[in-house]
């Protein structure tokens, strides 16, 4: 997906977290990582739907889905 964005034009990074200090699935860290680095965007891959409590706080930071 990341070269797909790339070839199209897009300005666009990866974050993989790290499975033994973060987990899994979104966290509100990435978030606030994905955020400082000037993410306008968030793209998530291989989520379940548990994290309805990240998503909202993915919506105080400005996103919105």
């Amino acid at each position: 997906m990341l070269l797909t964005l790339r070839s199209l034009g897009g300005d666009v990074f990866a974050y993989i977290p790290n499975r033994l200090r973060e987990g899994y699935g979104l966290t509100c860290d990435a978030i606030d990582t994905c955020a400082a680095r000037g993410a306008r965007l968030l793209l998530t891959v291989d989520n379940g739907i548990t994290a309805v409590e990240e998503v909202a706080y993915a919506r105080t930071r400005g996103w919105t889905w």
